[in-house]
């Protein structure tokens, strides 16, 4: 094996790690080199791009189209639209969604009205979530974190069963 080549078996096949990158003039970003690495393993042409807004904060969250596809929408699968509550449960996901090819330069093409949703002028933040990976503002995602960190300092986001260590 050449000299910096790495076995398909030594990369981590998750989306990991935080990167923060730059829109170029026409709108488009480059992917980070170890997100790229997770799509050539996977030979994902598409990804499938969410607006979502998480604990009030808006994020872009971005799936392989084949994991959008078994798992976010298979969950509507039983679902039929004919009441207001189910169309809205449809739509929640349906039309917040954009699918999008990756073009041979590993840049990736945001929509604009994805990119006004987050107030996204230039600056891009990456987080890998394991099977997809979520596009953030900076600014947006510090402030995610750090509402998170009080909320857990506060003993709002324990997990079901867990205790704050405090004795009764």
């Amino acid at each position: 094996m050449a000299a910096g080549q790495i076995r398909a078996n030594e990369i981590i096949r998750k989306f990991t790690g935080t990167f923060d990158y730059a829109l170029d003039a026409k709108g488009r970003v480059n992917i980070p080199a170890r997100m790229r690495e997770i799509i050539a393993l996977y030979d994902l042409h598409t990804l499938t791009l969410r607006y979502m807004e998480l604990g009030g904060f808006p994020v872009i969250r971005a799936y392989p189209t084949n994991f959008f596809n078994e798992k976010i929408l298979g969950k509507l699968n039983d679902i039929e639209g004919e009441t207001a509550e189910d169309a809205f449960r449809i739509m929640s996901v349906t039309a917040e969604s954009h699918q999008v090819k990756l073009d041979g330069h590993g840049r990736l093409n945001i929509p604009d009205d994805l990119l006004k949703k987050l107030d996204i002028q230039k600056e891009i933040r990456f987080v890998g979530m394991g099977d997809y990976f979520d596009i953030w503002k900076p600014e947006t995602c510090e402030k995610f974190i750090a509402a998170q960190k009080k909320a857990q300092s506060n003993g709002q986001s324990r997990k079901p069963g867990e205790t704050t260590g405090t004795s009764q």
